[in-house]
């Protein structure tokens, strides 16, 4: 379920796709802490429980450029989040959207960059990235962090 985060102030500072291994307190348009009118849900484990090792933090923003794409692309979301659970590496998921803007996106906690990488090869994501390549702008960060981010 989504519910409403009107906790943190709307930062300016534009997102990057990098892999920010230095900065894991920078916060994108696309942080799920970032914009006051966002709808999030609860974090979702995984099946690996992380131990006090460093984990990997990926953070997506997908800005499409028509309206109309929202309600699929949110709903391609939530089919693909069903695999979480059993997805190798998983710890944590939290999903957000802030249809105003037009953007969707994730923050995903995993046991290392592998398990991100057979993530993203994963022909169910593979097929959601080919359906919505050039309907908007993707946006992605990854960085290392100890425990789950605000989990």
């Amino acid at each position: 379920m989504l519910t409403p985060d009107h906790k943190n102030p709307d930062h300016k500072n534009p997102g990057r796709e990098s892999r920010d291994h230095k900065n894991p307190h920078a916060q994108s348009p696309g942080s799920p802490t970032s914009t006051t009118h966002k709808l999030t849900t609860r974090w979702l484990p995984g099946p690996h429980h992380p131990a006090d090792t460093p984990l990997l933090v990926s953070e997506t923003d997908f800005r499409l450029h028509h309206i109309k794409d929202l309600p699929r692309a949110c709903w391609a979301g939530w089919r693909l989040s069903r695999l979480w659970p059993g997805l190798e590496g998983a710890v944590a998921l939290l999903l957000w959207a802030d249809p105003l803007r037009r953007r969707i996106g994730s923050v995903s906690v995993w046991r290392s960059a592998d398990d991100l990488d057979r993530f993203v090869r994963l022909r169910a994501h593979a097929d959601i990235v080919r359906a919505y390549r050039g309907k908007g702008t993707l946006t992605t960060r990854t960085w290392e962090s100890i425990g789950v981010p605000g989990g």
